[in-house]
């Protein structure tokens, strides 16, 4: 349904609902998750999370549900690092050399050239 109450191109089901306290704009977001992560606590999470994911790996006869849930949970913590770096916050040792080959993170990362070389 729309802002009117009548049915709208067939999508409207796929909206969610908004979330209290939650800021609109992406922006908002990112600066939210780059206070919550930025922290040493939040860089210490952050980084176990993405050795979790980013830096497993699966054996070769791994099924196919076994590897979408990993994917699943890597594009997950990858987009909390986007959110982060857009945020404004910074990224812990660990998870900045996690994600120095994502493309889905290096977008927005900027590396020194001593973690370029490390990241090799």
């Amino acid at each position: 349904m729309n802002a009117g109450g009548v049915a709208g191109d067939g999508w409207d089901w796929f909206a969610l609902p908004p979330v209290a306290g939650a800021a609109p704009e992406v922006g908002g977001l990112a600066a939210d998750c780059a206070a919550c992560f930025s922290g040493p606590a939040g860089e210490r999470l952050l980084a176990r999370l993405a050795a979790m994911t980013v830096g497993r790996a699966l054996a070769p006869g791994a099924g196919k549900a076994a590897l979408r849930h990993l994917e699943g949970q890597r594009a997950l913590v990858l987009a909390l690092m986007r959110l982060v770096l857009a945020g404004g916050g910074r990224l812990a040792p660990a998870a900045r050399l996690l994600a120095a080959d994502s493309p889905a993170v290096n977008s927005t990362t900027q590396h020194s050239p001593e973690e370029k070389e490390l990241s090799r």
